[in-house]
């Protein structure tokens, strides 16, 4: 890059790469092409409109991962749409969760070849009591699909950031906050920040939870927390449906960190690359 008769120049130790809250076979959330049924059938071939975009931004966020070179993919679980059985599977493609879990993996396959992957416990909703669905996608991305190393941490994760000075703090669901989010993710900070103090835990550098579907990203001198993005369009859960203007951000996130240690933070969220905000579930009607 150059600036003016100055030329910039920045090496970076680390490029990590966030996903979180697919929803794979959702019908608001992320559907893989060749994500197929018990008898075959090919259920790419059922997306709606607004899965078509989220498809097309999935690809294009896999894309920008390969253009910064990215080294390891961190993801913050609920991958798969679950069973959805308050409203009886109603709006899932497919409720075999053996199903869901060979979507979620076609969909990050190409995601995490030859890059380390991390992956945590999500929303019990979302998975199974029966089986670990993260652990499970996480194995097999290793052994079938490429990853050079797989992670998999239960509810929680400590990462300690090979080649650089930093401690990753790693979990699906912080304290809620519907209205506020950051002011429960600074609560948790200070407590975190309290327990450094006594020596209870090590200082986090990074505080990084998903399930809200709503990004932000609160840097402080000492901390970057964030809040992740999702793939999933609007759904009528009844927080979203009282606060119908608080739309999800669908898309992932890339950190930088260089060799004096500092770190940058890019979104990519589907208007980043030029794509329409989905409505699926409350599209436009006449009548």
């Amino acid at each position: 890059m150059k600036r003016g008769n100055h030329k910039i120049s920045i090496k970076f130790n680390r490029i990590i790469a966030f996903v979180s809250d697919l929803h794979t076979l959702s019908r608001t959330g992320l559907v893989p092409n060749n994500s197929f049924n018990e008898d075959g059938k090919d259920l790419a071939l059922l997306r709606n409109d607004g899965q078509k975009i989220i498809w097309r931004g999935w690809k294009k966020f896999a894309e920008m991962c390969d253009y910064w070179k990215v080294d390891t993919i961190v993801n913050g679980a609920d991958a798969c749409a679950g069973l959805n059985y308050k409203e009886g599977g109603r709006d899932v493609m497919n409720t075999n969760l053996e199903v869901q879990q060979d979507a979620a993996i076609e969909a990050l396959a190409p995601l995490v070849k030859d890059r380390v992957y991390h992956a945590i416990n999500g929303s019990t909703y979302h998975e199974s009591i029966d089986m670990k669905l993260h652990r499970s996608i996480a194995k097999r991305l290793e052994s079938e699909h490429g990853a050079s190393k797989s992670h998999f941490h239960e509810f929680m994760a400590n990462i300690k950031l090979i080649g650089t000075n930093k401690l990753l703090n790693l979990a699906h669901k912080a304290s809620n906050a519907m209205i506020y989010p950051v002011t429960a993710l600074d609560r948790e900070a200070f407590f975190m920040k309290i327990a450094t103090a006594e020596k209870k835990l090590l200082h986090a550098d990074y505080i990084v939870r998903g399930h809200l579907h709503h990004y932000f990203h609160y840097d402080t001198p000492t901390q970057h927390i964030i809040q992740l993005p999702c793939w999933q369009a609007w759904y009528p859960i009844k927080g979203s449906a009282r606060l119908y203007g608080r739309q999800p951000d669908i898309g992932g996130i890339i950190m930088f960190i260089d060799n004096k240690n500092r770190t940058t933070v890019h979104h990519y969220l589907l208007k980043d690359f030029g794509l329409p905000h989905p409505h699926i579930l409350d599209f436009l009607k006449k009548g």
